[in-house]
């Protein structure tokens, strides 16, 4: 089975360098994209339009934007808190957020990793694969 990553970021051109990443990869998966924090939180509590769990399958590992408008990626942390059913997914956040301050919050509302958004397709790709490897620990086999 194909890992899918969840990509909650507000940013349409970082998408398409995501999408471009995991095709120079050699990690293949599945890229779920959604907008804001309100839409991952919809996605992963099969809410609304993300019913279909054959169209919208729940992922692997989710990459999180921190600063996004309606639901911020920090919210969205708080909100797993109380999802005991969501700890097994690993939640890695890519911001541009270098901030000391952010990085902390962001693992004591459990976040699994933190990277800030890279400026080279060759620094995103080497992220991507580092996915990989939390996507084997969540789906072995």
């Amino acid at each position: 089975m194909i890992p899918t990553i969840l990509l909650v970021d507000d940013d349409d051109c970082f998408k398409r360098l995501i999408e471009r990443a995991i095709n120079h990869s050699r990690f293949k998966v599945s890229l779920q994209y959604v907008w804001n924090g309100e839409e991952a939180i919809s996605y992963l509590s099969r809410n609304e339009q993300f019913k279909d769990e054959i169209r919208y399958p729940m992922p692997s590992v989710v990459l999180l934007d921190l600063k996004m408008p309606c639901v911020n990626g920090f919210e969205v942390l708080q909100w797993r808190l109380n999802r005991p059913g969501l700890k097994e997914i690993p939640f890695a956040i890519l911001t541009s957020s270098d901030l000391q301050q952010d990085k902390e919050r962001a693992f004591e509302l459990s976040a699994d990793h933190y990277f800030v958004k890279p400026m080279s397709l060759q620094e995103l790709t080497a992220i991507i694969e580092t996915l990989d490897t939390l996507c084997e620990k969540t789906n072995p086999g």
